[in-house]
């Protein structure tokens, strides 16, 4: 009876160690596909950090563009012009203050297009030993314009206007040989050459106003601009 009973315990234990290594076999391979799926969230990570980081560079070198120009100028700013007397007729200089509007189109760097309206008073005084006298002019002008000018941000440019100035002349003298006042209006087409220097949206220029039927209305001016 011993001796069968210690057979059944020994075969009992056999049994046990058995199943106990068929356990550990199954853990051992489910193992791996664990760590695989553990894995997975570090790979799609990975993926998504690289995608953002195209996008920055992306972002980036766009930045990095050039930004085209609009040809559309719209330029204004002021002037003081001088009108030269003559001493024969026995007028005296001329000095005064102005205004200046420039809407114009620019196809290229170097070519622009557009008008110029320009405004401003200038007036004279004179006193000699025989009289004095006085005048007043208010000369206002729409022109079509024509620029040329370098590329660049500081760059020199020539340019002409030509359209109609309406003027408006006021005088006024007096002296040992008498007192007289004079009045004129009228409308007479003219010129406005220019040449200047352009400091980034400044511009810096010297024009001479020319009328060839009143050539005595005739003045210089200097401009001093901004785009805007």
């Amino acid at each position: 009876m011993k001796s069968l009973a210690s057979s059944a315990a020994a075969v009992a234990a056999l049994l046990s160690f058995a199943t106990f290594a068929e356990t550990q076999a199954s853990a051992t391979a489910t193992a791996p596909n664990a760590s695989a799926s553990v894995s997975a969230p570090s790979s799609t990570a990975t993926s998504a950090a690289g995608t953002a980081g195209t996008a920055t560079d992306a972002v980036s070198v766009a930045s990095k563009l050039p930004i085209p120009n609009n040809p559309f100028h719209l330029r204004a700013g002021f002037s003081v012009p001088f009108m030269p007397g003559n001493a024969t007729a026995g007028t005296p200089n001329g000095y005064g203050i102005g205004a200046v509007v420039e809407p114009g189109f620019a196809p290229t760097d170097w070519f622009l297009v557009g008008l110029r309206i320009d405004a401003g008073v200038i007036a004279a005084i004179g006193v000699s030993g025989s009289g004095a006298s006085v005048g007043l002019t208010v000369p206002v002008a729409t022109q079509l314009k024509l620029e040329l000018g370098l590329p660049g941000t500081v760059r020199p440019f020539l340019g002409v206007g030509v359209g109609p100035y309406f003027l408006v002349n006021l005088s006024a003298s007096g002296g040992s040989g008498g007192a007289g006042a004079g009045f004129l209006q009228g409308t007479y087409w003219g010129a406005s050459p220019q040449v200047g220097m352009d400091f980034g949206g400044f511009r810096l220029a010297a024009l001479y106003h020319f009328l060839p039927t009143l050539q005595s209305a005739n003045f210089f001016a200097l401009e001093l601009s901004w785009r805007t």
